[in-house]
């Protein structure tokens, strides 16, 4: 799952090199909404960004189950 505007070229890179389920969302909330639709318990996820993308306000929503919007 790749965020963001300069993130597109990450899951274009991504899905040349062969993956296959690759996903881009242009915002944190449609990235956030997908994950807690997919996410069970048990589940890992990896979050990697630059600390200009505030995604540890998306982490804290994916692990207490809260929506993005404050």
């Amino acid at each position: 799952i790749t965020v963001g505007e300069s993130a597109w070229y990450i899951c274009e890179a991504a899905r040349e090199e062969g993956m296959q389920e690759v996903y881009h969302f242009g915002d944190k909330q449609s990235a956030l909404n997908y994950l807690q639709a997919i996410l069970e318990s048990g589940m890992v996820v990896l979050f990697k960004a630059s600390r200009g993308m505030h995604l540890e306000e998306m982490v804290e929503k994916v692990v207490t189950g809260g929506d993005d919007d404050g």
